[in-house]
């Protein structure tokens, strides 16, 4: 009935007194917004961790800033036969043929494919250039070091406040099972 009440409202309401309530409420939720204490500012001396954030299935993860090489869209994946299911396939970027991974079936995670990743998260270390399959490359952000909190996992450098989990570029990208081709010397 309160819906029905409120359109009634607003049909017998002319424009001038429908805009001075609007503008009364949005004035009253700007003053909560100020009222409302700031977070606490870090000091400058804190030493923060620049990451690119994003989202796979309903987790946040982070990357080091460093080590990522790009952004793009899922478009054409060639499928490989016979390589384990965390490789995906291979796309052309720029000339170059990647590899395209599938993280949670590397750390043995669930999969809830209704929604398939469709970005890609280019990533290079080690000597290794992956395409990190992903839902959405969500921001670049500096994590204040102490705030990063130690994470028991395969992989992972700690976990924020935030519940976005750090990944270890260094140990993730030497793995063998990631060594498709070595070179020999």
């Amino acid at each position: 009935m309160l819906e029905l009440d409120w359109l009634r409202d607003y049909l017998e309401t002319d424009d001038s007194t429908r805009q001075e309530r609007a503008l009364a409420a949005r004035l009253q939720e700007r003053a909560r917004a100020y009222a409302a204490l700031p977070p606490p500012e870090l000091p400058e001396s804190i030493e923060r961790l620049p990451v690119v954030t994003f989202t796979l299935g309903s987790d946040r993860y982070a990357l080091d800033v460093r080590v990522v090489r790009g952004v793009r869209p899922l478009e054409r994946l060639t499928r490989v036969p016979a390589v384990p299911p965390f490789y995906q396939g291979v796309v052309n970027v720029r000339g170059r043929m990647t590899t395209v991974f599938e993280l949670r079936a590397f750390l043995d995670l669930p999969i809830d494919d209704s929604t398939p990743p469709q970005e890609l998260l280019l990533a290079e270390a080690n000597g290794l250039l992956l395409a990190m399959r992903t839902h959405h490359v969500d921001d670049v952000l500096f994590l204040p070091k102490p705030e990063i909190n130690p994470f028991h996992a395969p992989y992972t450098l700690g976990i924020t406040p935030e519940r976005i989990v750090l990944l270890d570029h260094e140990t993730l990208f030497s793995d063998e099972r990631l060594i498709v081709e070595r070179s020999s010397s």
